[in-house]
């Protein structure tokens, strides 16, 4: 494990089309463990009717994971990191994707005995979709 670990808690809410759109989400994901630097082992997933939609991403440096809920415009993400990836990365790109009407990011640096802080978005990196 590195001593910089880095584990995101991200709540957004936005009024994207994404949110039940299972073949999206899936590439979404896959793009958010590109740039945060991250390799997939596996990715499962699953669809709930009538909508929602999960994906959990084990990667050889830890995990990601989205579950959304589209009746309430939400999603919930997890990213952990414990190599040389980045989560603010795939952070950075999911806000400029969904452009949220409101997040909540909470980051733990694990490993280190350091307390979590609640991130600002004056603390995101921007990111440049081309849309």
């Amino acid at each position: 494990m590195n001593e910089n670990s880095i584990h995101l808690i991200v709540d957004i809410y936005t009024k994207s089309d994404i949110l039940n759109n299972c073949k999206q989400l899936i590439n979404f994901l896959k793009k958010c463990v590109k740039i945060s630097k991250n390799k997939i082992i596996k990715i499962s997933t699953h669809k709930f009717a009538p909508q929602g939609f999960s994906a959990v991403a084990l990667l050889k440096e830890s995990h990601m994971t989205l579950h959304t809920f589209p009746e309430k415009n939400y999603i919930a993400l997890d990213m952990y990191s414990c190599g040389n990836g980045n989560p603010m990365l795939c952070c950075s790109y999911i806000i400029s994707k969904l452009e949220p009407y409101y997040q909540k990011i909470i980051r733990l640096d694990r490993g280190n005995y350091s307390n979590e802080i609640i991130l600002k978005n004056k603390y995101i990196p921007k990111f440049k979709v081309n849309k």
